[in-house]
């Protein structure tokens, strides 16, 4: 963790090491994960509004082939720039699009 400035008064915490268990939003959190998230995935994937984007440092070829057999829509060889990734992201919305 960052050094915080002696007088701020807050101390951060690894996310990591956050645990929700009271009684207002653990339920919530437990059906946003079980229920909403399962859907909104499903519908996404239905109206094909996912584009599923590996980014990886492999560039061996069978390890591309493999992810390409397990329906991967795009597979980029890192580095890659925010600049780069942004502009393949927009691409395939675009391409997305075009195909509705």
């Amino acid at each position: 963790m960052e050094s915080q400035p002696k007088d701020y008064p807050i101390t951060p915490v690894p996310f990591t090491n956050v645990k929700v268990n009271d009684e207002f939003w653990a339920p919530r959190l437990k059906i946003i994960k079980e229920v909403t998230i399962p859907i909104a995935l499903r519908k996404a994937e239905e109206t094909g509004r996912i584009t599923n984007i590996i980014i990886s440092r492999k560039s061996y070829k069978p390890d591309i082939d493999r992810a390409m057999e397990l329906g991967v829509d795009l597979y980029v060889v890192k580095p890659l720039s925010p600049k780069e990734f942004l502009k393949i992201a927009i691409e395939q919305m675009n391409e997305r699009a075009s195909q509705s």
